[in-house]
């Protein structure tokens, strides 16, 4: 399996709406969505997250790809990253020079018509993708955030038809798999919960 990191630019007004999109549009994997806020402008938003890039991948609207200093939590493209240099090394392109990631913490490098762009980020929540696609589904049985042409077809409210039935089949399957790590999840919570009642303090 390939993975590839992407990030798509969004606001405070259209985050929801964004991310479930986004949910829709691919397996996103990890189980993790990031969502960052320019620390210089907290209306723009980034949502980050992985998916599985070995087929053919359709890049969603306002969205790239990026790469990850893991130590320094820095994302950056790669045309960023040759920018850096340059600015770095006076004005030579070397790839074998070695950034100080150090200067470059907590932050996406990106490049505009201006040239390097950096947004310093900090973490705005992490979204959940089997809890989100949970509460979506069942959203969708009670009608309440899916919609029916005039031929019965039930369709997302950003318009992506799912089929005649609420649920297809390979959406069932994926249904039933979150639903038990879910259960899962809450079993272990309300035990944690339950132990600690009778921990001494």
């Amino acid at each position: 399996m390939r993975t590839q990191l992407l990030c798509t630019f969004t606001n405070n007004r259209a985050l929801s709406k964004t991310v479930d999109r986004i949910i829709d549009a691919y397996d996103i994997l990890y189980n993790k969505m990031f969502v960052l806020k320019n620390e210089n402008d907290t209306r723009e938003l980034m949502c980050t997250y992985n998916i599985d890039a070995s087929g053919r991948v359709e890049i969603f609207p306002e969205t790239i790809s990026l790469h990850r200093k893991k130590q320094t939590n820095t994302l950056y493209t790669i045309n960023a990253l040759n920018e850096t240099i340059k600015i770095c090394n006076n004005g030579v392109l070397d790839t074998t020079f070695q950034v100080d990631w150090e200067n470059y913490r907590n932050c996406i490098m990106v490049t505009n018509e201006d040239g390097l762009r950096r947004i310093d980020t900090s973490v705005k929540e992490i979204i959940h993708i089997k809890v989100k696609r949970w509460y979506l589904y069942n959203m969708a049985d009670q009608d309440l955030i899916l919609g029916k042409d005039k031929n019965g077809n039930t369709f997302s409210y950003h318009g992506k038809v799912l089929g005649i039935d609420k649920d297809p089949d390979a959406h069932n399957k994926r249904r039933e798999k979150d639903e038990e790590e879910i259960r899962q999840l809450l079993r272990d919570l309300i035990y944690k919960e339950i132990k600690n009642l009778f921990v001494k303090k």
